[in-house]
């Protein structure tokens, strides 16, 4: 996604149109923006006479911190066979409040961990850390 409009640009655009006898098309093609932007625009401007960006809202923020974090891999480095779904479940007991499996995903990417196929009980494994750097660091179980 571009970056938002000026101010200024949004300003003489709609007053451009609002003071001529021209078209969207025509305007919008003068200050070098779309039709629909300018329709947009001119629309805000008559119901409240605001022209500023909107904010664009991506979803929730995230709850997770640092210290969760370190709660997450204090875990991960001590129960080494939990599934994700067990972890997710333990995790969530610790840090003293819900969160999903694809939290817990998102959080393990994150701290550069990966997941094994198969429990350590079923084989005899290694758990694998990828640092920042791209090298993995094995750890035996």
């Amino acid at each position: 996604m571009s970056a938002p409009l000026s101010i200024d640009l949004r300003k003489r655009a709609v007053q451009a149109y609002e003071e001529g006898n021209e078209s969207y098309e025509n305007v919008a093609q003068q200050f070098r923006i779309g039709s629909a932007t300018l329709k947009r625009l001119v629309r805000r401007n008559r119901r409240n006479g605001d022209l500023q960006p909107l904010t664009s809202n991506c979803g929730p923020s995230t709850q997770i911190i640092e210290e969760h974090m370190a709660e997450l891999k204090r875990l991960v480095d001590n129960e080494v066979d939990l599934t994700e779904e067990e972890l997710t479940a333990k995790w969530s007991e610790k840090i003293g409040f819900d969160v999903s499996r694809s939290t817990t995903h998102r959080a393990l990417k994150k701290a550069h961990y990966t997941l094994k196929k198969r429990a350590a009980s079923q084989q005899k494994g290694i758990r694998r850390k990828t640092n920042s750097d791209g090298k993995i660091t094995l750890k035996s179980l």
